[in-house]
């Protein structure tokens, strides 16, 4: 089904931008014309998200491990992650113990890392933090991702990692800015973490923080990469 998606969402992005010309001395035509577009990115993010958990669930899909360590992986991906939390007011901090070696393929773990960061950063409040972790100990690497929000039921610790699950907070509980609420989406970013931990032979899980409100999502797998069998 995605891949019958993907080729007349590309027709009509292609066929929108085509009407850009016709539509320039028309400043609400254009505008709407944009917002045309970006529903069309957003459902091929959509189909690409699907396509991509259906290969891992079929495993077909091929990881491409590469060595590189773990100061290498953190290190690209911090800037994007100290932007997305300042542009909502929140602290971006990163706690990593030094650079071991590590064989992963870099593209997935950055998005496991952006889509913990980004559901992080949409439940702190301002002036909040947002924490990841990074480090390898007998022979694991162990990525964390810890945020200031409200945390989550414990019976919904699990139930986040499953496709098109989204909780939805009382309304007593639920942010003053919609933009930081964490049921936007559609409920695929985690379940695509878990997809990624698992191709990488690990596994996911979230927990409530104890020191004080908020939620830790954990991801461990082997620092050398998955077993061949």
């Amino acid at each position: 089904a995605s891949h019958e998606l993907k080729t007349p969402l590309t027709l009509i992005r292609l066929n929108a931008e085509n009407l850009r010309p016709r539509l320039a001395a028309d400043p609400e035509a254009a505008a709407q014309l944009d917002d045309l577009l970006d529903s069309v990115v957003r459902l091929q993010r959509i189909v690409e998200s699907l396509l991509f958990l259906a290969k891992a669930e079929a495993g077909t899909f091929a990881l491409r491990l590469q060595p590189t360590t773990t100061a290498a992986v953190i290190g690209e991906l911090a800037e994007d992650a100290t932007a997305l939390c300042e542009d909502r007011g929140v602290r971006f901090n990163c706690e990593r113990a030094g650079a071991a070696p590590v064989r992963c393929e870099p593209v997935l773990v950055r998005q496991l890392l952006l889509n913990l960061v980004s559901n992080a950063v949409r439940v702190s409040p301002p002036g909040g933090a947002v924490t990841l972790e990074s480090h390898v100990r007998e022979g694991q690497w162990t990525l964390g991702v810890t945020d200031d929000g409200p945390g989550l039921p414990p019976d919904q610790l699990e139930r986040i990692f499953e496709r098109f699950v989204r909780y939805e907070r009382p309304a007593s509980e639920a942010p003053a800015d919609a933009a930081q609420d964490s049921t936007s989406g559609h409920g695929l970013g985690l379940a695509i973490c878990r997809s990624i931990a698992e191709l990488h032979g690990g596994t996911i899980r979230a927990e409530n923080r104890t020191d004080r409100t908020g939620l830790r999502v954990v991801a461990t797998w082997p620092a050398a990469g998955p077993l061949a069998f």
